[in-house]
């Protein structure tokens, strides 16, 4: 039996230190002559038909054909030649590229996309807190642009945006019930301004005035125009509803303007219908004088009760 000891009788067994699993795992995997290359490159030389130097085989490229599986010249003299190449034929190369491009679009941008939503979410991951401030810095600088391009977007892709919206809706129909919920108990008067105008523009009106403006406006009526009761923006209960703040056109234009809007309880507004200032109060000044003239004074009030009795 030959023994394994050097000459200082140390054991060569046990001065042999295993890798980690990964690379152990790359060996198995691996045939003989490809775990023994780079043990052979290292001392094995070669002339390079280029610059005539001789160089060690890592400064050469893979090349079945060569020497030692390596090409004729080395790395420096490869990019000397690529690079005046390039400059020789660079209409052709251009040419090449952009017929290639055109015959293999979709598969190149597949590649592409799949590429860079890799490297993204990979440089998001170990980089979260440094593109988050990045975000909020770039936002800050440009309100301006993000605007315009949400404007844009918003003209060119509105169906696609509707079925977004709806989809997710029906999705999540009792988280919108909840959130709605919330909005109106903190802001009562600004859920109401944006229903309204919403619903004024969806029937064809044209809106010349903001929803701040509209929601400055319900803050500072708190009574109905005609009848003066108290509005409710916050119906709690059922009797509530009937004085319910509606948004009402003076003179029935297609437009909504400061000076041609009021705002009026749902009984009133009902009643008004689709006549002017002038003529609801016309309206209202012939029933007065049918009703208060001989026997009939009191037939005002049963009708109001009537119509009480009737919306409940």
């Amino acid at each position: 039996m030959e023994n394994d000891n050097d000459g200082n009788g140390t054991n060569l067994q046990t001065m042999w230190t295993p890798m980690d699993t990964k690379k152990e795992n790359e060996t198995k995997n691996m045939s003989k002559p490809e775990m023994l290359q780079p043990i052979l490159e290292q001392g094995k030389t070669k002339t390079c038909t280029g610059c005539h130097k001789t160089k060690t085989l890592n400064h050469f490229n893979k090349d079945k054909k060569g020497k030692y599986g390596k090409g004729a010249k080395c790395t420096e003299c490869r990019k000397i030649e690529n690079k005046q190449r390039y400059k020789d034929n660079k209409n052709k190369i251009k040419e090449n590229v952009k017929n290639y491009y055109e015959k293999n679009k979709k598969e190149i941008n597949e590649k592409r996309k799949e590429s860079s939503r890799e490297y993204t979410k990979k440089y998001y991951n170990e980089n979260k807190e440094k593109c988050i401030e990045k975000t909020k810095e770039w936002r800050k600088k440009n309100k301006k642009h993000i605007k315009k391009y949400d404007k844009k977007y918003k003209k060119t892709n509105k169906e696609k945006i509707k079925k977004i919206k709806h989809e997710w809706d029906m999705k999540n129909v009792e988280h919108n019930k909840i959130e709605q919920q919330k909005r109106t108990r903190r802001l009562p008067e600004r859920v109401w301004a944006t229903h309204s105008l919403y619903g004024h523009k969806r029937n064809g009106c044209e809106i010349k005035i903001t929803i701040d403006e509209l929601e400055q406006i319900a803050k500072n009526t708190k009574n109905c125009e005609y009848c003066g009761h108290e509005l409710i923006y916050r119906a709690k209960q059922k009797n509530d509803r009937k004085y319910i703040p509606t948004l009402d056109r003076i003179d029935i234009e297609n437009e909504i303007r400061l000076d041609n809007i009021q705002i009026l309880c749902i009984i009133c507004n009902t009643t008004k219908l689709n006549r002017t200032h002038k003529e609801f109060i016309e309206y209202y000044k012939n029933l007065s004088k049918k009703f208060n003239d001989g026997d009939n004074k009191n037939a005002t009030l049963e009708l109001a009760t009537n119509g009480d009795n009737k919306n409940e």
